[in-house]
């Protein structure tokens, strides 16, 4: 679960002016300062909330000092002699926090529109010796509140910011070479152990046969580890590569901090080998189902399709009229007569409509709205409807409905229907701290249900069973399989970039395809072991399907159908491009005072300078007629990030 966490304002009165030996900007920006922080929701749920002091940036002829969080999300101050304001670098908006000028007896606003009087201001000593400004606030309505705010730090037992409806516990606050405070219930082991700022990493390939260009994009790290999947790993970056022998490789960078922390990215690229899957129809659709190797049902954001060749051509199947436009959500076939999808209108009024003729005519047999999200039909011609809160049955097309008797969840995650009619539920439901992840099973029409507990894991996320016994589940970058229903799972496949495995579909208990992180996989022994099948994850994959050994694939650009390509030609193919690259050059480069952008568009665009350890040396709005002063940056290589809308470019900058 994700929470959003805002500033209390902090109005002050009778604003005056005091002098001390280091300013308020002084004080929140020493290098490395660091705030670790402890942050507790209301349900109990544990987030890091700690700050990370990265530099300073000038966008529009204004300083702003850049906080990040863990998740490096930045939080830009601006500080105005004693005042310190949170201030948008996108908007007008910005916000008093504290201002460390004001006298005794002026009031201010705190903890959600509660009035504190200053009753006392003076001079205190942290950890690193320095003279910082202390206040002390006091509650006239209630004698036993008060709070502390001390300059440099924020609110004493907080930091810099209130959230609302949580419990915030500042920890710990240190620089690279003093620590200023420790919280009497925190040991340094544990305040050294967060001391880094967010870790980072991802790269972009770009390359032609066996030669390729290589640039990442790693922030806050000490280490590396870097192969480009011949089995040669690199501590050090390198610019470009060449490979020796055609095949499809695995290019991995994790990178590393002295905290213990790291970030993985990886991403394949394709040396001149067959990708073995064929495009047949341009056609874009998101779910696909196939009844045999020629008859298939698709559906796209706004549209329901039919092939009767394996997906070379597809119709258009025409839907009920409906008073308000509506899109379908899902397609389920039981044969090739008997269909039903769930549909929602804009308005999110979700119905259920069915056809016994193959698709050729509709109707509608469930008006209201059950925040329905997937719907299947059996041999016997009952149909389950599932949403996030449950599960509904009709045995008689409609007439009437049956709410099961199962836990609610919050997210659906899969849902299956055996060939021997088995009813396999993937839920997500709330529990104190996260979605906790369910399994259902009922072997009895909905009657009756098993739950299996899948909390040893997170992100339950799709399902293939062959019967009540035997099947797989996919997690949070883990494939498990169990043989007794349930109560035992084996650990097949672990991913370690993570992001759930998508979809899994088994044409035997030997022989499946399952979708993760965009990439195919294959196995022809049980989930032994897994082979990729399709070497480019450029596309982005929908759905994935198979009968009578055939194998098909619904991906962003069309349908795709696993054969040999027999008029493979490597000079024919771009093995792998960067994505959403951006028009521009820099010039001069090398240089020794500035550059600036060579670019056609208008506008302005967003330049981010970093150093080759990923600290954020500038990151400012300019035109490309402007020239970006770098003079006092030392000799050496920098990375340059150039920014417009969704594209970006990254250059190496020499700077001489």
């Amino acid at each position: 679960m994700k929470y959003l966490y805002y500033p209390i304002l902090l109005i002050s009165l009778n604003v005056h002016t005091i002098g001390f030996s280091q300013s308020t900007q002084d004080l929140f920006t020493i290098p490395g300062l660091t705030f670790v922080i402890d942050v507790y929701d209301d349900t109990g749920q544990f987030s890091d909330g700690s700050l990370y002091y990265m530099g300073d940036t000038i966008y529009q002829d204004t300083t702003y000092h850049i906080y990040e969080n863990k998740r490096r999300q930045s939080i830009p101050l601006y500080i105005d002699g004693y005042k310190v304001f949170y201030k948008s670098l996108v908007s007008d908006y910005q916000q008093l926090l504290f201002d460390f000028g004001i006298e005794i007896g002026d009031s201010m606003i705190i903890y959600q529109d509660y009035i504190y009087v200053l009753e006392s201001k003076g001079i205190i000593q942290l950890e690193d010796g320095i003279d910082r400004i202390e206040m002390n606030f006091v509650s006239p309505e209630y004698p036993n509140w008060n709070t502390k705010i001390i300059e440099g730090i924020g609110y004493q037992k907080h930091g810099m910011f209130l959230y609302y409806n949580s419990q915030i516990i500042l920890q710990c606050a240190s620089t690279n070479d003093n620590q200023i405070f420790l919280n009497e219930d925190y040991s340094l082991d544990e305040c050294d152990s967060r001391s880094c700022p967010g870790i980072e990493t991802s790269f972009e390939v770009s390359g032609e046969k066996e030669n390729i260009n290589f640039i990442h994009h790693s922030y806050s790290f000490d280490s590396i580890s870097l192969t480009f999947g011949d089995g040669v790993y690199f501590d050090d970056f390198l610019d470009s590569y060449s490979y020796q022998e055609e095949g499809c490789y695995k290019i991995e960078l994790e990178v590393f901090n002295e905290c213990g922390e790291s970030s993985y990215h990886s991403d394949y690229y394709n040396y001149c080998t067959d990708p073995k899957w064929q495009k047949q129809s341009d056609i874009s659709i998101r779910n696909i189902q196939f009844l045999d190797k020629d008859i298939g049902f698709g559906r796209s954001w706004d549209k329901v399709y039919k092939t009767v060749d394996g997906g070379s051509n597809w119709t258009q199947i025409t839907l009920p009229q409906a008073e308000e436009e509506y899109m379908p959500n899902s397609i389920y076939f039981s044969d090739n007569q008997n269909g039903v999808i769930v549909t929602s209108s804009k308005e999110d009024n979700l119905r259920v409509i069915i056809s016994s003729d193959g698709g050729n005519t509709w109707e509608g047999i469930l008006e209201e709205n059950y925040n329905l999200c997937d719907a299947v039909r059996t041999e016997n011609g009952d149909i389950f409807a599932i949403s996030a809160r449950g599960i509904y049955r009709t045995k008689d097309n409609g007439i009437n409905w049956t709410h099961l008797d199962i836990p609610y969840g919050w997210v659906h995650g899969d849902f299956q229907l055996t060939q021997d009619n088995v009813l396999i539920l993937a839920q997500k439901k709330l529990g104190n701290y996260d979605f906790l992840s369910f399994l259902y099973i009922s072997t009895n029409n909905g009657d009756t249900w098993k739950e299996i507990d899948m909390t040893f894991d997170e992100g339950i996320s799709s399902v293939h069973f062959f019967n009540a016994l035997n099947g797989y589940v996919g997690m949070k970058g883990d494939l498990y399989r169990t043989d007794d229903g349930g109560d035992t799972w084996e650990n097949v496949l672990s991913l370690k970039e993570g992001g759930g495995i998508q979809e899994i579909d088994f044409e035997s208990e030997e022989i499946g395809v399952l979708v993760a992180n965009n990439i195919f996989y294959r196995t022809i022994d049980g989930g032994s072991t897994w082979q990729v099948e399709y070497c480019d994850n450029s596309e982005i994959i929908y759905s994935l399907f198979q009968v009578d050994n055939q194998y098909y694939s619904a991906l962003k650009d069309g349908f795709y159908k696993r054969s040999p390509n027999p008029d493979f030609d490597c000079d024919a193919i771009n093995s792998t491009t960067i994505q959403n690259k951006l028009a521009v050059e820099i010039a001069p480069n090398p240089t020794t005072d500035y550059f600036h952008i060579i670019g056609n568009g208008e506008g302005s665009y967003q330049v981010e300078i970093r150093d080759i350890k990923g600290a954020v040396l500038l990151s400012r709005n300019i035109f490309s007629d402007e020239s970006i002063d770098i003079a006092d940056l030392s000799m050496g290589l920098y990375l340059v990030s150039i920014q417009k809308d969704d594209l970006r470019q990254t250059f190496k900058l020499v700077k001489n």
